[in-house]
């Protein structure tokens, strides 16, 4: 599994609002890495004293953490990702279909994306999947700072 400083080498920058995670995939797939699956968990936190000077916040200030472990083909992690987003700056909206299964009707996640607060869904043109993900992952500027 590969650490930050090493995805940031590989695609030559530093993560900026997710980017790096969906660059990082594709620098993965070029390598012949058959990405197959990830399993991604969204909860609550809160900033220590690091993490709160590189996003201009107070130390204890609420937060949402995302963590993704990418999987290959045979199972094996291939990518984690931990990114910290401002509660007042992102959302996470999710859509979902209803699917039959054996066992019944449920529900199922089609996607799942930080949103800058106050963009609306219709602002974010049909394109490529890296287009979305850069659209969905700039930060409000009209927000302000804590």
């Amino acid at each position: 599994m590969r650490d930050g400083r090493q995805l940031q080498a590989a695609v030559g920058g530093v993560e900026e609002h997710g980017r790096v995670a969906v660059l990082g995939l594709v620098v993965l797939e070029r390598a012949g890495v058959d990405v197959a699956s990830a399993r991604q968990t969204i909860s609550a936190t809160v900033a220590d004293a690091q993490v709160a000077s590189a996003l201009s916040i107070h130390a204890g200030a609420p937060l949402i953490e995302v963590r993704r472990v990418v999987r290959d083909a045979a199972d094996r992690p291939v990518e984690y990702i931990r990114v910290l987003y401002r509660p007042d700056l992102y959302r996470i909206e999710m859509s979902m279909r209803r699917i039959r299964e054996k066992e019944g009707m449920r529900w199922a996640a089609t996607s799942s994306s930080p949103i800058p607060a106050g963009e609306e869904e219709m602002a974010i043109k049909p394109g490529n999947r890296m287009d979305q993900a850069a659209a969905r992952n700039r930060p409000d500027k009209n927000r302000r700072s804590r």
